[in-house]
């Protein structure tokens, strides 16, 4: 799964299925309320699908509907919403920017209906005290309301026509604030058409639907073909003496069959053995290939008298058999006679297993003393160490730093300066013989980035407070352009709750329950590379 949505969906499984969960809500109360089917809700609790943005409202929505005097908090909603933008960039880029107008609207309303419902719930007679100037809160309400508009179209989203109302005679006009939140409200619903005619026109259908759809025809279905009597006569219909006669007459039948078939069998087999050897054909074991071939070689034997070996050089269709041999005639037993070639040479060691450094590792101790280590290889007497270095004396050119031998796992060797380096390793059997080489391992040094330092929270420090707004805050590193934050929690195993970029040297973040945390920092140079992260800190809170 992609980091960026494995992310929002570790953060969706703990604020609202695990939430839910602990409230005492089961899967069926969750489908029964949302309307969705097990299988949708089950696929986008185990990450197998990603929710539309109505259907991130509606999760989020319920934890607060049930989670009764604890709902989520802003931060926490925001949190959610930016790990699922960025999960929503990566899947479906196309929906992307429309989700984001979709979540703005829907901030807008939100603070709409709140400040519609004061209105509503004061006296009458109060209700056009207030004075309108740009300050004033429904004022900035509507022109972010027209300001996210303005956005839409230019977005090229279609906008909705806009009927022209006219009041109708002796109406009395509402209060500006009521007006002016009507017009928000218009501004609102203009929006929220658009973006759902535009991502229904992206959004996929799912493969697996909520509910059953029928299908209708654009056309009549033709009429069902007309079955075709059989020129076969049925079984049912024949007599019960007429189904035993064919029946005994299909046995006999596969009767003979199977004696003729056994019959050829037994003359094929006593012809094949009748059938003289042809020995004029030399033996792979004894002649040379298709081909002439030179004679084999002469061998004296025990008597002072010579053997002829068959076999020898092969001709035009490749290398023949070489013999070799000896016969004792003085014991009258027959020697052996080894036939096939000379003895055959040993197998290659293979290339040693690399372990450590990693591939690609980037080193930041000082001094710079680098250790490499591999796996042994069974058979191998030594190992060859080479190691060479980018750029140490010549720009854009490899110059070797080590190439000797050792019997050890493992070679260390001071490193010159903040370059990219290289190693491999040959194992070389007892006889001097070398196997294959391993391939090249990179690794480079980068002493000029440490790992930053913490300050607070202490490690081990106990919160009692609530809500656990939490600030995190560390020293800044030299040649870092950012940081990356990492916190956790606790549930029986760490799970992550925020991984995010900053290029303060503070974090500020809701945490998830009252339980144990972690964090750490990593810091970012200009290029992107990660320097060395800090140590996992610990903290608590109990509620």
């Amino acid at each position: 799964m992609e980091p960026k949505k494995r992310a929002f969906v570790e953060v969706l499984r703990v604020v609202v299925f695990d939430r839910m969960k602990e409230l005492g809500f089961t899967y069926a109360v969750m489908i029964k309320r949302l309307g969705y089917s097990e299988t949708k809700l089950s696929r986008i609790a185990n990450g197998l699908q990603l929710p539309d943005c109505a259907e991130l409202f509606a999760l989020l929505d319920l934890v607060d509907e049930k989670a009764l005097g604890q709902p989520l908090t802003e931060t926490v909603r925001e949190h959610v919403w930016g790990l699922y933008l960025r999960a929503v960039e990566v899947t479906r880029p196309d929906l992307a920017e429309y989700y984001r107008f979709k979540k703005e609207e829907e901030d807008i309303r939100r603070r709409q209906h709140a400040m519609a419902a004061e209105r509503a719930s004061r006296p009458p007679e109060s209700a056009a005290e207030d004075d309108l100037d740009k300050e004033h809160a429904a004022v900035q309400l509507r022109d972010e309301a027209a300001r996210l508009h303005g956005q839409i179209a230019r977005a090229g989203v279609p906008l909705p026509p806009q009927p022209i109302v006219t009041p109708p005679p002796g109406a009395q006009r509402p209060p500006a604030v009521d007006a002016m939140l009507d017009n928000t409200a218009w501004l609102l619903d203009q929006v929220e058409q658009a973006l759902i005619r535009q991502i229904a026109r992206a959004e996929p259908v799912d493969a697996v639907s909520d509910e059953e759809t029928t299908f209708t025809p654009s056309r009549p279905a033709p009429p069902p073909p007309v079955p075709r009597p059989s020129p076969f006569r049925s079984t049912a219909a024949l007599p019960s003496g007429e189904i035993a006669r064919r029946a005994g007459h299909a046995a006999a039948y596969l009767l003979s069959f199977a004696v003729v078939l056994l019959c050829t069998v037994l003359v094929a087999g006593y012809v094949l053995d009748r059938l003289p050897a042809d020995d004029s054909s030399p033996s792979p074991s004894r002649g040379a290939d298709q081909g002439g071939g030179a004679s084999g070689n002469t061998t004296t034997t025990s008597d002072g008298g010579s053997s002829r070996n068959p076999g020898g050089a092969g001709g035009a269709g490749g290398t023949g058999d070489t013999g070799s041999g000896t016969t004792n005639r003085g014991t009258g037993n027959s020697g052996s006679t080894t036939r096939g070639g000379g003895e055959s040479s040993p197998s290659r060691l293979p290339a040693p297993t690399l372990l450590q450094p990693g591939d690609g590792a980037v080193l930041t101790h000082s001094p710079r003393t680098t250790r490499v280590e591999w796996a042994g290889v069974t058979g191998a007497s030594e190992y060859r160490v080479e190691v060479e270095c980018q750029h140490c004396m010549t720009i854009g050119a490899w110059s070797p730093q080590a190439n000797t031998t050792t019997t050890d796992t493992s070679h260390s060797f001071q490193w010159p300066a903040d370059n990219e380096g290289r190693w491999r390793i040959t194992a070389i059997a007892a006889d001097g013989t070398s196997g294959s080489t391993s391939p090249w391992r990179y690794f480079r040094y980068d002493t000029s980035m440490q790992a930053p330092v913490q300050v607070s929270p202490a490690d081990g420090t106990v919160f009692e407070a609530f809500p656990r707004t939490t600030t995190l805050t560390w020293e800044s590193v030299s040649g870092t352009s950012r940081y990356t934050v990492e916190v956790e929690f606790y549930d029986t195993e760490w799970r992550p709750w925020i991984k995010d970029e900053t290029a303060s040297t503070s974090y500020q973040f809701d945490f998830v329950g009252a339980q144990e945390g972690r964090w750490r920092v990593t810091g970012i140079a200009e290029d992107g590379s990660s320097g060395p992260s800090s140590s996992w800190w610990h903290f608590t809170y109990t509620v």
